[in-house]
């Protein structure tokens, strides 16, 4: 039995008084188990108006922090059909 691995591309957005800063990051193995960890962190470091926009074969979900304050321990994950910067990703 073989696992089928597809890479996991993501785009980290940041909305600051600045105007949107992006940085995207490729994953070779979707069965990484180190995913979920790097988007927290990258998340975390980034603050409360970023958000990830990742992109798991023809699937593409957003990701948003959970806590009020401070760091997150988890993070909110929910597919969408749309988004302004889908485009970066492909």
């Amino acid at each position: 039995m073989f696992l089928v691995t597809t890479p996991v591309k993501i785009l980290f957005i940041n909305a600051t008084a600045n105007g949107l800063t992006t940085s995207r990051m490729d994953i070779a193995d979707s069965n990484d188990p180190t995913i979920a960890t790097t988007i927290l962190a990258k998340l975390n470091v980034l603050g409360k108006s970023a958000h990830a926009l990742v992109q798991r074969g023809n699937k593409y979900f957003v990701v948003d922090h959970t806590a009020r304050k401070g760091a997150s321990k988890i993070y909110f994950e929910h597919e969408t059909k749309y988004h302004p910067h889908m485009g970066e990703l492909s």
